[in-house]
Formats: C-alpha cells, sequence, structure tokens
C-alpha cells in the first residue's frame, strides 16, 4: 500500500498499516538501519524512528 493511500484512512487504521509495513521490513532483514528501513517502506526517517523506538 502506497504512503498516499494511508492518508485516505483514518488515524489509528492508517497507524497499524505502517507499523505493519515496518514490521514486514524488519522480518526480511533484522539487521537493518532507520534510514534504508525508511527507505524500503517509503516513509519519512522520523516516522520510522517514532514507531520503532523503545
Amino acid at each position: 500500500m502506497a504512503v498516499a493511500d494511508l492518508d485516505k484512512q483514518p488515524d489509528s487504521v492508517s497507524s497499524v498499516l505502517k507499523v505493519f509495513g515496518i514490521l514486514q521490513a524488519l522480518g526480511e532483514e533484522r539487521e537493518i538501519g532507520i534510514t534504508e528501513l525508511s527507505q524500503r517502506v517509503m516513509m519519512s526517517k522520523s516516522t520510522v524512528y517514532r514507531f520503532c523506538r523503545p
């Protein structure tokens, strides 16, 4: 699902879909940095960081 499509969803659904995309990318390659991860999921580094921080 493209980032533009996420903008049409309610906020909670959009957040869940973003996290799911991040988890899928992490499942493919566990050793990955925020920059590469953000490129793979087509989200800003700050968004990916916010969802990945402990």
